[in-house]
């Protein structure tokens, strides 16, 4: 880890260090920027995670975690394109590639770096989140495999995607360590990230928030697969694709490219896929909005075939976000994508390259498509995409799998006046209860 301040990026003051999220006292909720005292460095005799050590928070672990991530030129997709520089970066399963990323996410990456960074603490606190899946999936393993208490509050039809491997004692872990609480019908994200806030607000100090894009680990771990991009080309690139729901994770490769390459990053063109019809973050980029109000898109959520791309609170007009980089004169656009288009991307993709994405990455794919199609991308271009979710199947396959078990909890517990603190007493107190008990075991990594 190379010595670092956190820093608020509309102020400019420093923050308090406190490992978990971080709020600006002058600025409120903030995406913190991390300014290194010295100029990391990438570890060519490394290996893995370990090679971009120097760019996360906390120290050791990396050389623990098998390697999920790596950047490849592609060629028989990109033929198929008409592309003569496009790189993939791809988080995920794919053996062949070198990557054997667990959970097979893209959010592996923050979990990965939260962990690491929450090594620091004096004092482990429960640690409290939300999620639509993949970065619950990925929290529920690694929490698990850490030793570190968890509580993952997610939207019922989000169960399917917590799912884990098989892996020798990694349930009876989950069972001790992490307790996901599923909000039921008819619920969202949106009902997911109440109730979190009510459970965090009831318990204050004796849990920790993790903060989402205000947690400096997480986007310090989003990072490296701009980190993996460079390591590969040594260069920025021309134009980044990524589908996104927070934003969080195209903020983290403006931010890396800004460190590793600043004569070329300026001039990066970053283009942001959703899923319509929840297109919130690319209407607003469009249309240049001075700020985001998801309210009028939580009828589409049940619409689109890539749910973990509706966030309710991108990382957007909050200083640090995307507005911050246009203001710069970054070029960020929005495309939209429908379900059909993310079908045919993800089928196109897998006749090209063996390997199966997951919906979210194939909307980055259609996107990606769509933006040669319309000219606004050239052959020669120097192009990543980032595929954020690689060879689910597979992994069942190869090893076996199973859900993570979860508490339920009435969407009307928060949507009703008196329920929640009912529920909150008889369902999900004695549970907390047993985290508590374990959450000054000593840690085993």
């Amino acid at each position: 880890m190379t010595a670092h301040s956190i820093v608020c990026p509309k102020c400019g003051q420093a923050q308090q260090d406190a490992v978990y999220g971080v709020h600006c006292v002058h600025c409120g909720k903030i995406g913190p920027r991390i300014e290194y005292s010295g100029t990391p460095v990438i570890r060519k005799s490394a290996t893995g995670l370990d090679r971009y050590a120097e760019f996360l928070l906390g120290d050791g672990i990396l050389d623990r975690v098998p390697n999920p991530v790596v950047t490849y030129q592609s060629r028989k997709f990109a033929d198929k394109l008409g592309m003569n520089r496009l790189y993939i970066t791809l988080t995920g399963y794919a053996p062949e590639h070198g990557a054997y990323s667990p959970t097979c996410s893209f959010k592996e990456l923050e979990a990965i770096a939260v962990f690491r960074r929450l090594m620091q603490a004096k004092k482990r606190r429960v640690l409290i989140l939300s999620s639509a899946g993949n970065t619950a999936r990925a929290f529920c393993y690694w929490g698990a495999k850490f030793g570190w208490p968890v509580v993952i509050v997610v939207p019922v039809d989000s169960r399917q995607f917590i799912w884990l491997p098989h892996e020798p004692g990694l349930l009876d872990r989950v069972h001790r360590y992490v307790r996901v609480v599923s909000v039921g019908r008819p619920s969202s994200y949106r009902d997911a990230a109440v109730i979190h806030r009510h459970i965090a607000d009831l318990l204050g100090t004796s849990v920790a928030d993790e903060g989402g894009f205000g947690n400096p680990g997480r986007l310090a771990g989003l990072g490296i697969a701009a980190l993996s991009f460079f390591d590969i080309t040594g260069c920025a690139p021309d134009k980044y694709f990524q589908a996104v729901g927070s934003a969080a994770g195209a903020v983290a490769a403006s931010r890396i490219y800004q460190q590793v390459n600043p004569e070329k990053a300026a001039a990066v063109e970053y283009f942001l896929m959703q899923n319509e019809p929840y297109t919130p973050l690319v209407d607003a980029l469009n249309q240049e909005l001075s700020s985001i109000d998801t309210e009028n898109y939580q009828k589409y959520v049940d619409m689109v075939c890539a749910p973990m791309l509706t966030s309710a609170d991108p990382l957007y007009a909050y200083p640090g976000g995307l507005k911050d980089d246009i203001r710069r004169g970054i070029r960020i656009h929005g495309v939209s994508v429908n379900n059909d288009e993310i079908y045919e991307a993800q089928y196109n993709f897998y006749r090209e390259e063996s390997l199966e994405v997951l919906l979210p990455a194939a909307a980055a794919i259609a996107g990606l498509s769509d933006m040669i199609k319309a000219g606004r991308v050239h052959q020669n271009d120097l192009i990543h995409l980032n595929v954020t979710g690689v060879g689910e199947s597979r992994r069942k396959a190869d090893s076996g799998y199973f859900f993570a078990p979860a508490m339920d909890a009435p969407v009307s517990a928060i949507r009703n006046d008196g329920p929640f603190e009912d529920w909150f007493h008889g369902v999900f107190e004695p549970e907390l209860a047993l985290l508590q008990e374990v959450k000054d075991e000593p840690l085993e990594i």
